[in-house]
């Protein structure tokens, strides 16, 4: 089972990141394309995202979490 947009929510809050979620839109040969859905503080994200499934995640070292939901 894949974990869901919910818990990273509360990582990103204890380190105060900004949260990216994207989807997937399409697989080409030169890369993915995807589109972003949502970008802000963990606390500002609707909630209907929170039990989307997170298929990819990256942290960048700075400042901000990117979450790739179906």
């Amino acid at each position: 089972m894949k974990p869901t947009v919910k818990p990273f929510l509360a990582l990103a809050g204890d380190k105060e990141l900004t949260v990216h979620i994207a989807r997937y839109k399409s697989d080409s040969a030169d890369g993915y394309s995807d589109e972003e859905v949502f970008c802000g503080k963990p606390e500002d994200i609707p909630e209907y995202y929170a039990s989307e499934e997170v298929t990819e995640w990256t942290i960048s070292d700075t400042d901000e979490i990117v979450l790739y939901v179906k």
